[in-house]
């Protein structure tokens, strides 16, 4: 009787020993996957990423393969393969006589040609290379009153001074060109005209040179 109640004891003890091992087991498996966030949302700190894989250092690339030198290209067949040279025959231009003009000879009368320049000299010894031009004649800035006939000239503005009368009206100047020489009367005053040049009547203008010519280069100095 007392050898069946040990019996008993010991198998309430294991029953015991039974439970409490599977109550540790149950906890130990909620605390690890009951409220664990899962993988993909935080990943494991202690899983590291797999290491790539490193090249092998003894491997090397392939050779290309190097030309043999002992192997020389094929020659060229120069006298084959060239184009002869093909000769190129100059062609003279012919002249043509007919539609070339022969040049005219231009012969100029030296008398015609008048020179240009400034005048040179003064009023004492008088002016070389003076321009001289004709007017329409009339009342004048000496207050006389001519005609295209009296031989008479205006003075330029220069000369001719202000005032009035001026101090060189009624002055006399002899004119010289080309070997003629006229005395002239000066009544006017030439505002277009350059120093030392002279405006003469229509007249005195024709007694030198046609009117044609529009000016003249005389030379000319004061006589009283």
């Amino acid at each position: 009787m007392r050898q069946r109640h040990i019996l008993t004891a010991a198998f309430a003890s294991i029953l015991a020993t039974a439970s409490a091992a599977v109550i540790t087991v149950s906890a130990s498996a909620s605390e690890s996957t009951g409220f664990a966030t899962p993988a993909a949302c935080s990943p494991n700190p202690t899983t590291k990423p797999p290491k790539k894989p490193t090249p092998n250092p003894t491997t090397k690339p392939p050779k290309q393969p190097s030309p043999d030198p002992t192997t020389k290209p094929p020659k060229r067949d120069s006298a084959a393969d060239e184009p002869e040279p093909q000769a190129t025959v100059a062609v003279a231009p012919q002249a043509t006589v007919a539609d070339v003009p022969e040049p005219q000879a231009t012969v100029v009368d030296a008398d015609e040609v008048e020179p240009t320049g400034c005048p040179t000299g003064n009023p004492k010894t008088g002016f070389t290379h003076a321009r001289a031009t004709f007017y329409s004649t009339g009342l004048g800035a000496c207050g006389k009153v001519s005609n295209d006939a009296d031989f008479i000239v205006a003075l330029n503005s220069a000369q001719f001074g202000a005032g009035y009368p001026s101090p060189q009206c009624g002055k006399k100047i002899k004119i010289t060109y080309k070997g003629k020489s006229a005395t002239a009367t000066i009544v006017d005053e030439c505002p277009g005209c350059s120093y030392a040049g002279l405006d003469l009547s229509p007249g005195l203008f024709q007694h030198f040179a046609s009117q044609d010519k529009g000016a003249i280069y005389v030379d000319w100095k004061f006589t009283g």
